[in-house]
């Protein structure tokens, strides 16, 4: 221990004094560089994290189909299920980005593929939109609410029907209703 305060060798002591100082200096370097890296650097947060809790998410579940034609597809007696790999799914917002407790709406789109008409649920049982923000879920339309019903549609070939989604801004993530934490 005498050693550590009284440094032997051939240098003078001030010598090892201010190797120990530069040493000391560059782990406190290596240390900040190392808090700054893992520390958040600014806020990443989604913008609806800011947005106290307010009603809960609903999905209208009430089908359209977005090609002209017949009023309402029904279900055909000979209609065989949809395969997954006949099915085309893309999603469409009508802006880029919304407000903070506002509604965003969304636009899902279920394409038959195949070259035969078929059925597919299409109901709100079936499908669900999620919101991810940063690789984490922030909303979907299955969080706080009850199971959705089941609404199987016929899909003649190459066409889509189209099911509409609203998302009031609220993050489910966190919880429902009074037990929500923003």
């Amino acid at each position: 221990m005498s050693s550590l305060l009284n440094p032997v060798g051939p240098e003078p002591a001030k010598v090892y004094w201010r190797r120990r100082i530069i040493v000391i200096l560059g782990v406190l370097v290596v240390l900040a560089l190392l808090w700054w890296l893992i520390s958040p650097g600014g806020s990443s947060a989604p913008t609806a994290a800011t947005s106290s809790p307010s009603p809960l998410p609903t999905l209208s579940a009430s089908p359209t189909p977005t090609t002209s034609g017949s009023a309402s597809p029904s279900i055909s007696e000979s209609g065989l299920p949809c395969a997954d790999s006949d099915i085309a799914v893309s999603v469409t917002t009508a802006q880029q980005s919304y407000p903070v407790g506002g509604p965003a709406e969304f636009v899902m789109k279920i394409t038959n593929t195949a070259a035969q008409a078929c059925v597919r649920d299409v109901g709100p049982a079936a499908n669900n939109f999620t919101v991810t923000s940063g690789g984490f879920d922030v909303w979907s339309s299955d969080a706080c609410t009850e199971p959705g019903e089941s609404q199987e549609e016929e899909i003649p070939a190459g066409e889509a029907f189209a099911v509409k989604g609203t998302w009031d801004t609220t993050v489910t993530a966190n919880g429902c209703g009074a037990n929500a934490t923003p």
